[in-house]
């Protein structure tokens, strides 16, 4: 399989063991971003595949064995295919309701609530049947950071696309494209990221599009969920 080739930018340290890397989705204004978790046992796990090119991808290998693939709902496949082809020993892992569409293009080895135990990993899956999307909770020492797809949105941009958003009074928000697609009730929608803002530690959201939330983030995901 040929190596995607897509634009994207620098990976950066969130913390000791997290990294992000951002990425235009093509075609749009927007941007996408890939998060890396190392774990104690130097194991890499990848949320929303972003294909590095050639300068990073050795940098990534670098940090760790790639070892599993989150992809976090039907439509941020774009390079898991890429990916599973590179690492052929990858565990892709996804919510359960999204696994149908992802494996159109990946074979997905676990649901969400099949990941085992894991002392810096873990996923959240909102309270119904079959969930599209959920969370990924990593903590790297005292730190807790909160890793989401489409569910939250933090629409910052420069140029054409800050314009945009700024002209359509786009904030910090559960998208409505989002609760169309991926939410059954929004009531069990807001109990849910309430109870996700009373995580121990909680310092950081990271948005699939969007820049992190850093300061304040359970006051952050409380206001999110108050204004659904």
């Amino acid at each position: 399989m040929t190596w995607p080739q897509h634009r994207h930018g620098e990976l950066l340290q969130l913390s000791q063991n997290v990294w992000r890397v951002a990425a235009p989705v093509p075609g749009t204004l927007m941007k996408r971003q890939m998060v890396v978790a190392r774990d104690l046992a130097g194991r890499l796990l990848l949320h929303s595949a972003v294909a590095l090119d050639g300068k990073r991808l050795p940098h990534l290998e670098a940090l760790g064995t790639v070892t599993w693939l989150a992809v976090p709902n039907g439509h941020h496949r774009l390079d898991a295919a890429a990916y599973r082809a590179r690492f052929p020993s990858l565990i892709v892992i996804a919510p359960s309701g999204a696994i149908p569409r992802i494996q159109e293009v990946v074979c997905v080895d676990l649901a969400y609530d099949e990941f085992p135990a894991h002392e810096m990993l873990r996923f959240h899956a909102p309270p119904w049947p079959s969930p599209k999307e959920g969370a990924l909770e990593i903590r790297d020492g005292r730190r807790a950071l909160l890793v989401f797809g489409d569910l939250i949105l933090n629409p910052v941009g420069s140029g054409s696309a800050e314009w945009v958003y700024r002209w359509l009074g786009q904030g910090l928000q559960v998208p409505w494209l989002a609760k169309r697609m991926f939410v059954r009730d929004v009531a069990e929608l807001r109990g849910w990221l309430l109870q996700l803002a009373d995580t121990e530690g909680l310092d950081a959201l990271i948005p699939g599009h969007g820049e992190p939330i850093t300061v304040d983030a359970p006051a952050a995901l409380r206001k999110i969920a108050a204004a659904i």
